[in-house]
């Protein structure tokens, strides 16, 4: 199991959540009042152990500014937490983590996207802490990229 905090804004966030265990810290890179500047997530990512890796979140950017915003951050990966098409993850340099509605309606749709991760989010929306029914995913493990949850504020 690999955990990712998300929201990481200081450098304290980002140790404390290493020595919680963290596997991946999360930076918003897109409208939220946890953005964070990719210099000023440059300066954290630097400071982080080699096996905790970083993400960029991003909402319906474009690649080349995705693209700018990681290199800048020195980003791990990208994940597309928008209504970004296959075609957009397919383009992209970095690997990628996309970010779904926890809705087995929408299966056909997370195996068209070329990713490294899939993240299943709460069908009412992200951060709320909400469990949702993990049955639903269970006879379709084996045919999806390895899955993320995101809980929290």
């Amino acid at each position: 199991m690999f955990v990712k905090i998300c929201g990481i804004q200081t450098l304290e966030a980002a140790q404390t959540a290493i020595q919680q265990g963290a596997d991946l810290l999360g930076f918003i890179f897109a409208d939220s009042k946890r953005y964070i500047a990719p210099e000023k997530a440059r300066v954290i990512i630097d400071t982080i152990p080699e096996h905790v890796k970083s993400v960029g979140v991003f909402v319906n950017e474009s690649i080349s500014h995705m693209e700018s915003m990681a290199a800048l951050a020195g980003l791990d990966y990208i994940q597309l937490h928008g209504n970004e098409s296959p075609d957009v993850a397919a383009q992209l340099s970095f690997p990628v983590i996309k970010a779904f509605s926890a809705d087995a309606d929408k299966l056909a749709e997370i195996k068209q996207y070329p990713c490294d991760y899939i993240l299943l989010d709460h069908p009412s929306g992200g951060g709320t802490g909400e469990a949702f029914d993990w049955r639903q995913f269970k006879t379709f493990h084996q045919e999806l990229p390895p899955l993320l949850s995101c809980w929290g504020d």
